[in-house]
């Protein structure tokens, strides 16, 4: 099974050292399979989140979608930068982003922070439902299963306490 198919990812690999993490993400990086740039954004989105988590380490996907669309928001309507290797078609969250600002006629100059709450709300469900589909799961398998453990139906993702540790540490030269 593709690892964007998957709707539950466990944390494969509990004890892992800065060692194994720095060669997950020079894997990532080098060698990851990339159609669109939606898992870097990921990271940094996670990266931007850490102090979002709970006690156990988890994040809610409205915190983290909340980010990843601030990014993507702020990349396609207000940079129009494209978000495929295709330049035929268009990526899903970029149509969704494009399509939400067609519809409530929001212009390109806008950065995500001057939309009223409402819509934010709006443009981030949208967004979260094509992220929870094409990206969640493709990144976990993308640094190895062990970053993280996730459950698309219940919208949360769980940190690994030592990637926890490595993100904090590591998150300036990250970003």
């Amino acid at each position: 099974m593709a690892g964007w198919d998957l709707k539950v990812g466990e944390i494969k690999q509990s004890y892992v050292t800065d060692d194994d993490i720095w060669k997950a993400l020079n894997k990532f990086y080098t060698h990851g399979s990339k159609t669109m740039s939606y898992k870097f954004g990921l990271l940094k989105s996670l990266i931007e989140n850490l102090y979002n988590v709970n006690e156990r380490l988890e994040l809610r996907f409205d915190d983290l979608f909340y980010s990843f669309t601030q990014i993507y928001w702020n990349l396609v309507i207000h940079h129009q930068l494209w978000q495929s290797n295709s330049k035929n078609q268009r990526s899903s969250i970029q149509r969704s982003l494009e399509d939400f600002c067609q519809y409530y006629s929001i212009p390109s100059e806008w950065t995500f922070d001057k939309l009223p709450d409402y819509l934010q709300n709006k443009v981030i469900a949208s967004v979260k439902k094509n992220g929870k589909k094409y990206v969640i799961g493709a990144f976990y398998i993308d640094t190895n299963s062990f970053f993280y453990e996730f459950d698309l139906k219940h919208e949360y993702l769980k940190l690994n306490l030592p990637v926890y540790r490595f993100l904090q540490k590591h998150q300036r030269m990250l970003t």
